[in-house]
């Protein structure tokens, strides 16, 4: 069920920012721009939020989000509007504020996702010290 409202509220956030940028500057039908934020959304949350930031926190799925975004928005703009029209600048603007959205998105997936649920992968300062005495050789050797 948590999925599925995040999803949600990813879509949201996809789908404005598509509709804001894809309707004022190429004139594009709405079904075209639900279609393009849907594939969005649905694979960059497969990819981005739940195997990149699973093993790689915040910052780095933050990150990674964006240049996804704009490898999707690229594509699924080219497959559905067309080659005629060079979309580079609007899969760049999209990518940039879905990207800016990203953390917030971030911070609700692991607040409300549990742990165990989650599988956090991150060994980053998770490290392990053995702590011994050592024997002196000095010691030993006159023993």
């Amino acid at each position: 069920m948590n999925h599925l409202k995040i999803l949600g509220i990813k879509f949201g956030a996809v789908l404005f920012t598509v509709f804001a940028l894809y309707s004022v500057f190429q004139e594009t039908s709405l079904m075209d721009i639900i279609l393009i934020s849907l594939f969005t959304t649905i694979v960059s949350y497969l990819i981005g939020d739940l195997i990149i930031l699973r093993y790689a926190g915040n910052i780095n799925a933050t990150i990674s989000d964006f240049g996804l975004a704009f490898v999707l928005l690229l594509i699924f703009s080219y497959v559905f509007i067309g080659y005629d029209i060079p979309l580079i600048t609007l899969a760049l603007l999209g990518s940039f504020f879905i990207s800016c959205c990203e953390p917030f998105l971030h911070g609700y997936i692991l607040n409300k996702i549990p742990p165990a649920v989650r599988r956090d992968h991150r060994t980053l300062n998770q490290l392990q010290t053995e702590i011994a005495d050592e024997p002196d050789i000095h010691k030993l050797k006159k023993e």
